[in-house]
C-alpha cells in the first residue's frame, strides 16, 4: 500500500520531525557560515590526530576540524528525499569555507543545485538551457581524486555559473558512493590553499565520501510535452486526477540552495509517495504535475488535499516552511477531449 493510499484510508501514528527529516534537523539548528580563527572565536571540536605539516605549509583550521565526529553526525539522521539538501547544511554550518558550490546530476550534466561565498551569478541564466547552467558530466567524472586543484581548461566552463576571478584557485572534490558519482563539490579557500598536502587530502576526502550512509538526489528532470506526457499516463487507469503544485513563492531556498534543488527534493517525495498509484512530472520553471490514478471517480480537491498532507510526513519542513500551492481537478483519460482538458488545466 502506497503512502497515499494509507493517508486516505485511515489514520496514522505522528511521525517526530526530528526523526523523519534530516533536512529539518539541519535547517532547525543552522547558523550564517562562519569562518573559524582566532578573531571569531569559534569552538572546533578536538582534532584528530594526523601528520605534521610539510615544513612549507603552516597549520591551518583544516589540520583541526574533526572530520570522524561530522561523519557521525551525518550517519546517526535517518536518509530522506532531502538529504543530500542537509548534506550541504551540515558542510555550511561546519565547514570554514569562504566559497563552496555544489552541482547535482541532471540527464549528462551535472547542475548547479546550491552556491555561497561565490561572487553574484547572474540569476537571470538560471532558467536557461541546462547546458547555460551546468558542466558536463564527463568533466566531473575526471575529477575524482579528492580536494584536485582545477586546470584552467575546467575553470573556464565554469566561469559563467560561478563567475570566480581568474586569480581564486578552484577545487574539486566528486561526491561518490557505491552506485556511482553523485554531484561534484566546488570550492575555494585561501588557508586551505596554504594547508598541508595531508590536510588537503583529508578535506577532500570527507568531501567525497561523505554522502555514503544516504540517498543520492537528482535535480528533476524537465518534460518537454507536460501535456502528451500527462495523457500517457493517466492512460493507465479508468478515471484520474490532475494536480499541479509548486512551493510557496514567498519561500526564499534557505543556505544557497537553488530553487530547483527545493523542487528536485520535493519531486523525489512526490513520485516515492504516489509508488505504483500515479506519475510525477516536472514543467521545467517552478510546478510540480502529477497524475493519480483510480479505478471510479474521486473527489480531485480531497485527493489532493491528502496528497499534500502525506508529503508533509515525507518532507516535515513542508509543514510551516513552505506550504504548497496547487489545484486539482478530474480527468476522464477515455474523453476525445482529455488532452485540451489538460492544456486547459495547466494555463488556469
Amino acid at each position: 500500500m502506497s503512502l497515499l493510499e494509507k493517508a486516505i484510508r485511515g489514520p496514522r501514528k505522528s511521525v517526530s520531525r526530528s526523526g523523519s527529516s534530516l533536512f529539518a534537523r539541519a535547517l532547525a539548528t543552522l547558523e550564517p557560515p562562519r569562518i573559524a580563527s582566532a578573531q571569531t572565536g569559534i569552538e572546533l571540536a578536538s582534532p584528530s590526530p594526523s601528520p605534521s605539516p610539510s615544513p612549507s605549509s603552516s597549520p591551518t583550521v583544516f589540520d583541526s576540524i574533526d572530520y570522524d565526529a561530522l561523519r557521525m553526525e551525518i550517519s546517526s539522521l535517518p536518509p530522506c528525499s532531502d538529504s543530500m539538501l542537509a548534506l550541504w547544511s551540515v558542510v555550511l554550518d561546519r565547514i570554514p569555507l569562504s566559497a563552496i558550490a555544489l552541482f547535482l546530476p541532471r540527464g549528462d550534466f551535472m547542475e548547479l543545485a546550491a552556491l555561497r561565498g561565490f561572487p553574484e551569478a547572474d540569476r537571470a541564466s538560471a532558467s536557461s538551457p541546462i547546458p547555460d547552467r551546468g558542466i558536463p558530466y564527463s568533466l566531473a567524472r575526471s575529477l575524482r581524486l579528492p580536494s584536485s586543484e582545477l586546470s584552467q581548461e575546467a575553470s573556464a566552463i565554469l566561469s559563467p555559473i560561478l563567475c570566480h576571478p581568474d586569480s581564486m584557485i578552484l577545487r574539486a572534490s566528486a561526491l561518490g558512493s557505491s552506485s556511482g558519482l553523485d554531484g561534484l563539490w566546488v570550492y575555494h579557500d585561501s588557508r586551505l590553499d596554504g594547508s598541508s598536502e595531508a590536510a588537503k587530502g583529508r578535506f577532500g576526502s570527507f568531501l567525497t565520501m561523505v554522502s555514503e550512509t544516504i540517498p543520492p538526489l537528482r535535480l528533476a528532470p524537465a518534460s518537454r510535452d507536460l501535456p502528451k506526457a500527462m495523457l500517457a499516463a493517466s492512460k493507465k487507469y479508468l478515471t484520474a486526477s490532475i494536480f499541479m503544485f509548486g512551493l510557496d513563492a514567498s519561500l526564499g531556498p534557505p543556505a544557497g540552495l537553488e530553487p530547483i534543488a527545493l523542487l528536485s527534493a520535493l519531486y523525489d517525495a512526490a513520485s516515492r509517495v504516489l509508488a505504483q498509484t500515479g506519475s510525477i512530472f516536472y514543467d521545467g520553471d517552478a510546478k510540480i504535475a502529477c497524475v493519480l490514478g483510480s479505478a471510479s471517480k474521486a473527489d480531485p480537491d480531497l485527493a489532493l488535499f491528502h496528497f499534500a498532507k502525506t508529503l508533509k510526513r515525507v518532507l516535515p519542513w513542508l509543514d510551516s516552511s513552505a506550504p504548497l500551492a496547487g489545484s486539482a481537478s478530474f480527468l476522464d483519460p477515455s474523453s476525445e477531449t482529455a488532452l485540451e482538458d489538460i492544456r486547459a488545466f495547466l494555463k488556469s
